[in-house]
């Protein structure tokens, strides 16, 4: 665990760093590393529905729950980026693009969902912490990115699509 706790931020500071190469802004690589914590309330949240507490397989729970909710918001503001690209006002291509993106992530994290919960539920699975962080830091996650997507589309555009 002790390693985790140094290895941990380090990851995450290098996928920002990639994020900031790969959309050459900081402003939508903040966009997408917000989803992080995000994630990690929803996984604390996981873990108190379940009545586990943080253990090796949580932390792999949750670091798969990272990687998840970075790939949510990759494809949310990479799809946002495409619309501003096409000419579409940056308000619409916010709504639009989260509306057009709103039905994969949702199924992804049905289907890991359904998958998971069965499990994270019975009493003497070995991994039943990691299965709780997964579900509940996916569905809380995925909820967060879109209403914080909707809710501040007033803020997206100062971060988001900067060179547009």
């Amino acid at each position: 665990m002790t390693r985790l706790t140094i290895i941990v931020p380090i990851v995450i500071t290098l996928v920002f760093l990639m994020l900031c190469l790969t959309f050459g802004s900081i402003g939508e690589a903040l966009l997408i590393i917000i989803n992080v914590p995000l994630a990690l309330i929803g996984g604390i949240l996981g873990l108190f529905m379940v009545g586990e507490y943080l253990s090796v397989p949580a932390a792999v729970g949750f670091i798969a729950l990272f990687g998840i909710a970075v790939q949510n918001g990759v494809v949310l503001v990479s799809c946002i980026n495409q619309l501003r690209t096409e000419g579409v006002e940056i308000k619409e291509a916010i709504i639009t693009g989260s509306l057009q993106r709103l039905r994969p992530v949702l199924m992804t994290a049905t289907t890991t969902v359904l998958g998971l919960v069965a499990s994270a539920f019975v009493k003497r699975h070995r991994f039943r912490s990691s299965k709780a962080v997964s579900c509940g830091g996916g569905i809380w996650s995925d909820i967060c990115d879109f209403a914080y997507a909707f809710c501040n589309s007033g803020l997206l555009p100062m971060v988001c699509c900067q060179n547009n």
